[in-house]
């Protein structure tokens, strides 16, 4: 509106400043008339920015029949022919621009009432500035039929080409669609893949994402291992049936999971009843892991009494040591796991909960790297050597998770159970036994009653010099 209303402003002008000099009505007619197009052109302009938007469209469609038609009347000849053919082949794309239509029929009605005012004007033009002058058949084919039927002929060219594009951005949407279900799709997928190959593996082995995982990727670095297991689970599930045992699963691996996950560790695979869970930091992140865990199980042990189910119980092992993460299998399948002794003694630590009827044992890899700041309730337990490997490991057990009276007669006890352990290790073993049965006054657990009974033992047969206290398992 602003390109059009300029162009009629200055031609107007031009017109004014020659009528001084010719004296014509109809060149002061034609001049008013473009005046008027480009004061009806700003006045359009400026309605764009009131509320008032509908006024402005209509005015620009005004402008187009009126001062189109009053140019063809009151212009000359020449110029009118070639002004008003192009304005009017403009006039047909208004319905488009200003009320924003789409519809077939505003737009074929629109036509029409273009060839109409056309034809008009072409008449009036005759009629009125030319004397009413009669036409010869060229004349009529060229000033009144060829525009109305190259306006016809282009309406209908660009008719097919709106087709056309409309299919076109039609198909264009369809396959953005299509593109973004796929993404979507792709998004859903990689997420679910998470969930089988956590993103904390793929980022040990230096990868983005599972695609760019090969066969014999691997990483050697230090790591906290830990394990967890259910302690007396095939009792626990005995005539269960087979979806009772996954829910009985699932709700305990859900209640223990944000656990590990708090404590920057993941979850390397669930294993039957048992957790691996792996730390790539300080070890104290997987002790803490440990002990929330425990406390989380305390919870969902309340809620399962609520519904009348017997409580859970588990058992933690925790080691730290070198180990290999890495992918075996063969070309059809892989598995992302972890290798290495440190893994085998995790396991082997876990299991021995049981024997000491303990919740959680770490070693004491574990516990020097944790170091003497560590702020846990800790005690030795014992000194093994477990089935499958020579060296000696001491174990401990760290009791913060405990319930509170069991927790504070542990620490009752402390001293003079430390006293029988250094004794004991000492070969003073009738010294040993007295310490212990003093703690067994005050608190029975199986720890304290396991060195008891080897303080007894061994008090009524002295070992051979070779003695070194280690007490080796023939027993996973």
């Amino acid at each position: 509106m602003a390109a059009t209303g300029c162009s009629a402003l200055i031609i107007g002008s031009a017109q004014l400043a020659a009528l001084g000099e010719i004296t014509n009505s109809w060149l002061l007619a034609n001049t008013l008339m473009y005046l008027g197009i480009a004061l009806i052109c700003f006045t359009s302009l400026a309605l764009n920015w009131t509320p008032w938007l509908r006024a402005s469209e209509a005015l620009m469609i005004l402008s187009a029949y009126v001062g189109t038609a009053g140019v063809i009347v009151t212009g000359l000849p020449d110029t009118t022919i070639v002004i008003g053919v192009a304005a009017f082949g403009l006039v047909p794309l208004l319905p488009g621009i200003a009320i924003r239509t789409r519809s077939s029929h505003v737009s074929a009605f629109n036509l029409f009432a273009v060839c109409v005012t056309y034809i008009g004007s072409m008449f009036l033009r005759f009629f009125l500035r030319d004397g009413g002058a009669s036409l010869s058949v060229g004349e009529v084919v060229i000033y009144i039929v060829s525009p109305p039927f190259a306006y016809l002929t282009g309406w209908f060219m660009v008719r097919a080409l709106n087709h056309r594009v409309l299919e076109a951005l039609a198909e264009s949407e369809r396959a953005r669609g299509a593109l973004q279900h796929t993404l979507a799709h792709q998004v859903v997928l990689n997420d679910a893949l998470v969930q089988f190959v956590p993103q904390e593996f793929l980022t040990s082995l230096g990868r983005h994402d599972i695609s760019e995982v090969k066969l014999g990727d691997s990483v050697t670095k230090t790591m906290s291992i830990l394990f967890a297991d259910i302690n007396g689970y095939t009792k626990l599930v005995e005539g269960m049936p087979p979806q009772a045992t996954i829910d009985l699963l699932n709700d305990l691996f859900g209640a223990l999971e944000p656990a590990i996950v708090d404590h920057h560790g993941f979850v390397d695979s669930y294993i039957g009843d048992a957790i691996m869970a792996l730390f790539d930091g300080t070890p104290r992140n997987a002790i803490d892991a440990a002990l929330a865990m425990l406390t989380a199980l305390r919870r969902h042990n309340e809620a399962r009494r609520a519904r009348g189910l017997a409580d859970i119980a588990i058992g933690i092992g925790i080691n730290t040591g070198v180990v290999t993460l890495g992918t075996n299998g063969g070309a059809r399948r892989l598995k992302c796991s972890v290798f290495g002794d440190a893994v085998n003694l995790a396991a082997r630590i876990e299991h021995l909960t049981r024997r000491y009827e303990v919740s959680l044992l770490v070693s004491e890899h574990t516990m020097e790297l944790t170091g003497a700041d560590h702020g846990h309730d800790i005690r030795t337990v014992d000194r093994v050597s477990v089935v499958g490997r020579s060296a000696v490991t001491t174990l401990y057990e760290v009791y913060d998770a405990d319930p509170e009276p069991r927790r504070a007669a542990k620490r009752a006890v402390d001293a003079e159970y430390y006293a029988g352990v250094a004794a004991f290790y000492d070969r003073r073993f009738a010294e040993a036994l007295a310490a212990f049965e003093r703690c067994l006054a005050t608190h029975d657990d199986a720890v304290i009653r396991s060195y008891a009974a080897r303080s007894r033992a061994l008090a009524a047969t002295p070992p051979d010099p070779a003695w070194t206290g280690v007490e080796v398992l023939q027993q996973k």
